[in-house]
């Protein structure tokens, strides 16, 4: 089966045309001390003690 040159690039224009780039970001940090439910990490520049 042959593919002609412009049909393939046909058929990588539209599967472009339907792709949707999708992010996740996770913050990781780390436990440094666990104790009398206290912990002591570092790492997460958006974590909050309350």
């Amino acid at each position: 089966m042959k593919v002609k040159l412009t049909e393939l690039s046909t058929l990588i224009q539209q599967e472009l045309e339907g792709y949707e780039s999708k992010l996740l970001l996770d913050e990781v940090g780390t436990v440094m001390e666990l104790g009398d439910s206290i912990v002591r990490i570092t790492g997460l520049e958006k974590c909050h003690g309350r």
